[in-house]
């Protein structure tokens, strides 16, 4: 709120109004107004016409249009009363209204003129729908007076307006009774508070109390109430809040569960700052210098970071806690992610609730912490920490991480990394005792890509060491598997090209050392040798083909023809005969021949010119040369380097059929113009001849505010559900959504969600109801969230993240 409201003066400061000073402006109203009857009952004035001259020496800054003007005198004060269609133009403010009264007194004038004596303003009446504006801030109000010498005031029945310049947001303030208690402070009484423009705001906060000080540039509310469209929402007994910096309240949300009852989530934001009490010294690269006077120096706050508190209650389940923050300050950054609640326990009538029961601990939680600090451009460290305590935490309050998230790991690692080369060290050690887990204690690595050898010729090398431990959960009471490894790859490359074709040929060595065998021996070591060749070329041709309604602008097809063999032609022990720890003791012998067939057909955009894709499909395959080798069971060595990401599926009876052929993956997508998007991608079984796995969507876009899209899964003997959704915008401001998924194996609904979402320029509304017929839930939502503001880590929250 750089440009505050600014009277005659200016508006506020942080010292806070003394109750002696207010009994002075409420006496100062009442003297005001007494003498404003006295006035007009005793007219024994002189009455001056529109457009005459005001008195010599009054104000010569202040110019005034009026219809009539009345002047009294009053011992040593003269009195000017104004009326019909007044506006006063003084020093970059304007004052209207229907009557307003000025009482000016003599002074000593300070310039040689025959004329000694000038007057300077000492108070200031208005009333009939006055406007009071200065800079980018006004007040319209009932009536105000101002006492201008001690620059206080009071305004009855006021709406306030300006604008928080830094976020090009809007302030406003309607209350009873707003008092200017100093310069730079005033207070509303029984006031509103918003930032929407709107002469009846979609969302306020009302308040019995509302203050503000510039100088200090904080807003206190007290006994507060949220509004939306009218209707009360949230109670806040105080807020203190800084009104540049983001809002307090980040995230509140009101749902009602099978699962857990009856839910209130509440998130609430804190900056991480510091005062730099000399900011224009030893400035960091990136951040505006305060403006200083020759010799002073500069206070400023400097955010790099944000802290969260979470405070959830669930009737079912208890009450929740969390911390979570956010921060990057000079080489370091990092985050937290905190939660606990002491659980009541699942629900035993609630039949997925089921699963997780006996319940371990009342107490549960997590601890997430993840740091990295960069000593120099090509070193760094990174580390996290993950403790959760028991196994199905995450399960039931973290759902979508648990899905889709990355492993619980507790880790320390150093990165060194200079154009082609690097060198790492890592140590990785099990936290959950409940998590079956690798760990290296530790874990050294070296890297060296393409070097150059002589012209053509690229070496490249990857050595390791490390501590293996595999960890396995404690209910399968198996001992830990702990041995140390040495592994080295060394690869020679030489790369050519003859016309329009590109060959890539390599040959490699991998050599790897174990200090312990499978059966306890002392130890064992294992060589594997590989070789291959790449062979990639491209063709393109230019069309002169234009069609508006399928947004042809133009017309260039490309095709790709991307070949590889790739083979472990020999190795001294096969991988049943090595200790499983990783990627590494997998390798085994194997030979594939792999192709990709790729066409692109791409058209110039109107807007930019450049080109985008029209239409894309895609074509491979892998062959096997030996078939009863390598596809004959669950060989990981066909997603292990060198070779190719085509994995060969079982069969329908669940058994792996000696197969000479991969499925053939098929892609296509076809996006002509902003109205239509379709694509696709299969997976077609050569040996079954059936589709191993089809996956197909399609988006319609009929009007800028409407959207349909169909998704269509469909695995062989597993699912195949259907997924439709419809989004409609009916305004800038009102959207809302519709979507379910239904799985024809099963003939049931599984899920269906409709929402309804609100643009409430700071916050964002969302109202959802969602069916889980998999979990048997039903929830319905009410959640409000801070514009640009992504839920906490540790949140269960769906809806809005």
């Amino acid at each position: 709120m750089k440009n505050a409201f600014h009277p005659f003066f200016l508006p506020f400061s942080g010292k806070q109004g003394k109750i002696s000073a207010m009994r002075k402006i409420q006496a100062t109203i009442k003297i005001t107004i007494i003498k404003t009857a006295i006035l007009f009952f005793a007219m024994q004035t002189a009455v001056f016409a529109q457009g005459q001259a005001l008195p010599a020496g009054l104000d010569k800054d202040t110019e005034v249009y009026y219809q009539k003007m009345v002047l009294f005198k009053d011992n040593a004060e003269t009195v000017l009363i104004f009326s019909g269609n007044v506006e006063v133009d003084r020093q970059g403010m304007t004052l209207s209204g229907d009557y307003v009264i000025v009482w000016a007194k003599e002074k000593p004038s300070a310039e040689d003129t025959q004329d000694k004596t000038s007057f300077e303003i000492t108070y200031l009446y208005a009333e009939g729908g006055v406007h009071f504006a200065q800079g980018a801030s006004s007040i319209i109000c009932d009536k105000l007076c101002l006492n201008v010498q001690e620059e206080r005031g009071v305004f009855y029945s006021a709406e306030y307006r300006t604008k928080d310049v830094e976020k090009n947001l809007p302030i406003v303030i309607m209350a009873d009774k707003i008092i200017q208690a100093d310069k730079q402070t005033f207070e509303a009484y029984n006031a509103y508070f918003s930032t929407c423009s709107f002469k009846e705001p979609h969302y306020a906060f009302w308040s019995y109390y509302i203050k503000y000080s510039e100088s200090q540039n904080n807003l206190v509310l007290l006994h507060t109430i949220m509004q939306v469209e009218k209707i009360p929402v949230l109670y806040i007994p105080l807020v203190v809040v800084g009104v540049n910096d983001e809002l307090l309240l980040k995230h509140f949300s009101f749902a009602n569960s099978n699962r857990f009852g009856t839910k209130i989530e509440t998130e609430w934001g804190f900056p991480l700052a510091f005062i730099d009490k000399n900011a224009d010294s030893g400035q960091e690269k990136g951040h505006e210098q305060d403006e200083t006077k020759e010799g002073e120096s500069s206070e400023r706050n400097k955010k790099f970071g944000d802290l969260l508190f979470e405070y959830d209650y669930m009737t079912k389940r208890g009450i929740g806690l969390g911390l979570d923050a956010k921060y990057k300050y000079g080489k370091t950054e990092g985050s937290l992610d905190t939660y606990y609640i002491l659980d009541k326990g699942p629900d035993p009538e609630v039949p997925f609730e089921t699963r997780f029961l006996p319940l371990e601990d009342s107490e549960r939680a997590r601890i997430k912490n993840h740091l990295r600090y960069s000593f120099t451009e090509k070193l760094r460290l990174d580390t996290e920490i993950s403790y959760v305590s028991d196994r199905n935490f995450l399960y039931e309050f973290m759902e979508n991480e648990y899905k889709n998230g990355k492993p619980q790991e507790t880790y320390a690692y150093l990165r060194y990394a200079n154009n082609n080369v690097a060198a790492t060290v890592l140590e990785r050690a099990r936290l959950n005792s409940f998590q079956s887990q690798m760990e290296y204690l530790p874990q050294a690595s070296f890297y060296a890509y393409a070097v150059p050898v002589v012209k053509n010729l690229y070496f490249t090398n990857r050595s390791e060491i490390g501590n293996m431990r595999k960890s396995y959960d404690e209910l399968t009471e198996k001992p830990f598997e702990e041995l140390l490894r040495f592994d080295t790859l060394n690869e020679l490359s030489y790369p050519f090209s003859f016309l329009n074709m590109h060959f890539f040929p390599y040959t490699a060595g991998r050599y790897t050392y174990y200090d312990m065998t499978p059966s306890g021996g002392e130890d064992m070591d294992r060589s594997i040798n590989s070789a291959g060749i790449r062979m990639f070329t491209q063709f393109h041709r230019v069309f002169d083909v234009h069609n508006d309604t399928l947004g042809m602008n133009g017309l260039r097809h490309l095709f790709e023809i991307d070949m590889r063999y790739n083979r472990n032609f020999s190795s001294d022990l096969t991988n049943a005969g090595i200790p499983q720890f990783d990627g590494t003791d997998e390798l085994n012998e194997f030979d594939e021949v792999a192709i990709d067939l790729r066409n692109a057909f791409e058209t110039k955009s109107k807007k930019g010119g450049s080109y985008v894709k029209f239409l894309e499909f895609n074509l491979g395959v892998e062959y096997y040369p030996e078939p009863q080798r390598d596809t004959m069971g669950a060989d990981s060595q066909n997603y292990l380097y060198p070779m190719n990401w085509m994995l060969v599926l079982p069969s329908a009876d669940k058994t792996y059929p000696e197969r000479s052929f991969s499925d053939i993956q098929g892609f296509m997508q076809l996006s002509p113009v902003d109205y239509v998007g379709i694509s696709s991608l299969a997976r077609y079984n050569t040996y079954d001849s059936q589709f191993d796995a089809i996956y197909t969507s399609m988006v319609l876009r009929p009007h800028s505010r409407l959207s349909v899209s169909l998704t269509d899964t469909f695995i062989t003997d597993y699912s195949h559900s259907l997924m439709s959704s419809l989004y409609c915008s009916f305004s800038d401001k009102w959207t809302a959504s519709f979507s379910e998924q239904y799985e024809f194996e099963t003939d049931m609904l599984i899920s269906r969600r409709v929402a309804l979402h609100r643009d409430l320029h700071d916050f964002l509304l969302d109202i959802y109801f969602d069916i889980d017929q998999a979990k048997e839930e039903q929830t319905f939502w009410v959640t409000f969230s801070a514009k640009g503001f992504k839920s906490g880590f540790s949140s269960f929250r769906e809806p809005g993240q």
